[in-house]
């Protein structure tokens, strides 16, 4: 056979040569080809599992073609911003899509950072895509606390809320919005939050304040100041010194209340000028009404001698 094929012209030779490279050819086409679909089957099939997955979370059921449309959407995604970007999807629910698509870079990076926050985000995300852009990516760490609390912390204390409560119990954010929401001035409400940060507690310092009370007629500073007392054992040792030592209670109290009163005094005599200057008008005007009076009545009485 061997001895065979060496006999043969050159041209057919020639021609043997090509037919078995092509062959060749053929067979790895056709491998890669295999390979190509081994690979492409397993990344369809994760696609439509992050998409059944998403569709879950957000509660619905997915007709052929719009889940043939969510797909494609998640499969460009997935080649824009990377394969971890299913497992966002997934957890964010069907809204993450539409979001994406309308948020793009800004989105996608708050999701990575956060991904625990993925379904709040992608509920909220025209809200809290620029809140998160100002402030940092601690708003969400806030929404993974308790959702939308972000945003009524902004509105109700402003920016400096979001750093200052970062650490916060979940159950205290709502209680601070609800009470300072109920506060009788925007200094109030500003006052809550300063002595919810200097007290040991601050869980403690809201235990104290009576929410009935702060319902029913509104939370005022001086249950700010006697909460907080109370939850830092001010108001315990006031009543162990007034019972031990009623001089050095005195004097304690003096102390304390030594700023207020001033502050009392200058209020009292700022309310009181305006009341002095008109005091002083008045009587100005009543004596010389009473001097013209008296000129009018020397006049008159003056009048009836020169006639006799």
């Amino acid at each position: 056979m061997r001895a065979r094929f060496f006999r043969l012209p050159p041209g057919r030779i020639a021609r043997s040569v090509g037919c078995l490279r092509c062959v060749a050819s053929a067979v790895l086409l056709m491998t890669a080809g295999f390979d190509l679909t081994a690979t492409a089957a397993p990344a369809a099939k994760i696609i439509g599992e992050a998409v059944e997955q998403a569709a879950k979370r957000s509660g619905k059921t997915l007709a052929p073609a719009a889940r043939k449309a969510a797909n494609q959407t998640a499969k460009k995604l997935a080649t824009q911003y990377g394969d971890d970007i299913l497992k966002v999807v997934a957890d964010g629910g069907l809204e993450t899509l539409n979001q994406g698509l309308k948020h793009g870079d800004d989105f996608w990076h708050l999701a990575r950072l956060r991904p625990a926050a993925a379904r709040t985000l992608a509920l909220h995300a025209d809200d809290l895509v620029p809140l998160a852009k100002r402030l940092g990516p601690t708003v969400l760490d806030l929404e993974v606390k308790a959702p939308g609390i972000s945003r009524r912390l902004v509105a109700t204390f402003g920016d400096d809320a979001i750093k200052q409560l970062t650490h916060a119990p979940a159950a205290d954010l709502p209680r601070l919005v609800g009470y300072a929401q109920k506060a009788d001035n925007p200094a109030t409400a500003k006052m809550l939050l300063d002595y919810y940060g200097k007290a040991p507690s601050g869980t403690a310092f809201l235990d104290h304040l009576s929410w009935k009370h702060i319902m029913s007629s509104g939370l005022s500073a001086a249950a700010i100041i006697a909460a907080f007392q109370v939850s830092t054992g001010v108001r315990e040792g006031l009543e162990t010194t007034a019972e031990n030592s009623p001089e050095t209670f005195a004097r304690t109290v003096d102390s304390l209340t030594a700023p207020v009163r001033v502050g009392l005094y200058a209020l009292v005599a700022v309310l009181l000028l305006p009341l002095a200057g008109w005091s002083w008008r008045r009587f100005r005007r009543s004596q010389r009404v009473a001097d013209d009076d008296a000129k009018a009545s020397a006049s008159h009485s003056q009048e009836p001698n020169q006639a006799c």
